[in-house]
């Protein structure tokens, strides 16, 4: 598979994104490397339990997935663990990166003050994990609360989050980590495009 038939595959994770909250501009590619560190402001984690993945649904109604920003000096693995336990209960055993979001900011100061600013990146993994606690309902730092955490198939995770009000790109997300994961889909495919 090339780099091409990839973002026909994935056309919502591969196409320009806005996100208003933001306001931020991204555009996902492929790799299964990590950016500088000094680039990098968030994680984001497709975790899996067997073939099945677990996503989060929050107080809009959306289903996500668990993820966040990076505090000061703390590794992007770190940033994981810490997400993943604080928005799933998840405890995650390995993690693989398999994309970059580079970003671009349109605020005139970052979102937070140790991050870079005004490009970052954001790097996209796949994780087995392990449902050991019950997640923070709320972040009191942020407007995020968490309602549910259910564990579904790649199909069910694929069509609740393609009814998202933000677009399907993190539909595709998942199909893609799938895809991944079944080996359909090699590291080598994914840095011929990084």
């Amino acid at each position: 598979m090339s780099g091409s038939e990839l973002s026909v595959r994935y056309p919502a994770l591969f196409a320009k994104i806005f996100w208003e909250w933001g306001p931020i501009s991204a555009q996902f590619r492929a790799s299964s490397h990590p950016p500088p560190l000094t680039q990098l402001a968030k994680v984001r984690l497709v975790p899996f339990i067997g073939d099945d993945v677990v996503i989060i649904r929050m107080t809009d109604g959306n289903w996500d997935h668990p993820g966040g920003t990076m505090e000061p000096g703390e590794s992007y693995e770190a940033a994981l663990a810490r997400e993943a336990m604080e928005e799933a209960g998840a405890l995650v055993s390995n993690f693989n990166i398999f994309g970059v979001f580079d970003c671009i900011s349109h605020n005139p100061e970052p979102y937070r003050s140790h991050y870079p600013h005004p490009e970052f990146s954001q790097i996209i993994g796949i994780g087995d994990v392990e449902l050991v606690t019950s997640p923070n309902t709320v972040k009191s730092d942020e407007l995020e609360a968490i309602t549910s955490v259910e564990v579904v198939t790649v199909n069910e995770a694929v069509r609740r989050l393609s009814m998202r009000t933000d677009g399907s790109w993190q539909a595709d997300m998942h199909q893609g980590a799938a895809d991944i994961r079944s080996g359909e889909i090699t590291a080598k495919v994914l840095d011929t495009m990084g």
